[in-house]
């Protein structure tokens, strides 16, 4: 029986991972906000979404953003949504202006 190999990636590596993807996936939304879901993060990042420890550290790191004020999360009954509008610093500028 083959034994699992842990990889543990330090948190600031996985804070950027998260930032980055979120960009990417803002960067083809085409309206004024965008809901996201962790899996949508998870999934741009290349993970299962049955990673449920990988889910739980990038629930982490929304939650931080949220608390920063960068995005909004709204329970459902099915989990938590992040809600992101186009006046938010994470949002991508477009056209690369600064």
């Amino acid at each position: 029986m083959q034994s699992a190999q842990v990889v543990l990636l330090p948190i600031s590596y996985l804070r950027g991972a998260v930032l980055r993807a979120l960009q990417r996936i803002l960067s083809r939304e085409k309206g004024y906000c965008a809901t996201i879901w962790p899996k949508d993060i998870l999934r741009e990042m290349g993970f299962s979404v049955f990673r449920t420890d990988i889910r739980l550290v990038v629930c982490a790191i929304l939650d931080e953003l949220v608390l920063k004020g960068f995005l909004r999360v709204q329970g459902t009954g099915r989990g938590r949504r992040y809600i992101i509008t186009r006046d938010s610093p994470l949002w991508p500028k477009e056209g690369g202006e600064e």
